[in-house]
């Protein structure tokens, strides 16, 4: 009986430790560009022009728009500035954390996307980036 519960515990454990991890998908992937850097011996911010097709996902408008991060002096989430006119309901808003990760939100009607960067490091801080959209909820 008790080597069959030890048996048994192994077999769990060793399933257990075999199974991946899952991967998120990735329902799109934007494409950050004009991008400029706030370096003070540490990346504190980022500027940059970020659009979208409508569809990116089911139901979303299309945007163009310029976004201004900084953790230190503007902590939190920010509003990006739109290139003209967004869809009726729509709004997109960027942050940045202390780990370097950008993450914009794309909120159009009842729904938000979020899509997210990989840490901008130094060898990227002015270059253009990308943002998986792994997410969309409810807003």
């Amino acid at each position: 009986m008790h080597t069959s519960f030890l048996t048994a515990a192994a077999a769990l454990a060793a399933s257990a430790i075999a199974t991946p991890i899952e991967s998120r998908d990735v329902l799109a992937t934007w494409t950050a560009t004009d991008v400029s850097s706030n370096v003070n011996h540490f990346l504190s911010g980022v500027k940059f022009h970020l659009t979208a097709p409508a569809g990116y996902v089911a139901g979303a408008p299309a945007f163009d728009v310029n976004c201004e991060v900084d953790w230190i002096l503007n902590p939190g989430v920010q509003p990006c500035t739109a290139n003209g006119e967004l869809a009726d309901g729509s709004k997109v808003e960027a942050s940045i954390e202390t780990s370097e990760v950008v993450t914009v939100y794309h909120t159009f009607g009842s729904q938000k996307a979020t899509g997210a960067s990989a840490p901008l490091t130094d060898g990227n801080l002015n270059a253009d980036f990308t943002l998986d959209v792994s997410g969309v909820g409810s807003a």
